[in-house]
């Protein structure tokens, strides 16, 4: 599938496992790069690695999504590495353990 979206550039929070990966993956292989702003180190590292292998811009920035400062740090780290955000995915989110 083509969704055009070659040199575009994404912003994804909680991108290191479970849904949040699968949409970083799937916005790298339609030829984006990817901002994957998340809390877990040595999970966005390897997904970091793994696609400079491939030749593909998959940077990984640490946030506490928590923190309003390091959301913004995170915002100005993307501009920074890739110019722009052209796309963002709010996908992080907290299980605090209480059903609905």
């Amino acid at each position: 599938m083509d969704l055009n979206l070659k040199d575009k550039v994404a912003l994804v929070t909680g991108g290191s496992k479970g849904i949040g990966q699968a949409i970083v993956r799937s916005l790298l292989d339609e030829g984006a790069d990817v901002a994957n702003v998340n809390r877990s180190e040595a999970e966005g590292r390897a997904l970091e690695a793994e696609y400079a292998e491939r030749g593909q811009r998959c940077k990984f920035i640490q946030a506490d999504l928590t923190d309003e400062a390091a959301c913004r740090r995170a915002v100005e780290q993307t501009v920074a590495e890739f110019g722009r955000i052209d796309i963002l995915v709010n996908n992080a989110g907290v299980n605090d353990g209480v059903g609905l």
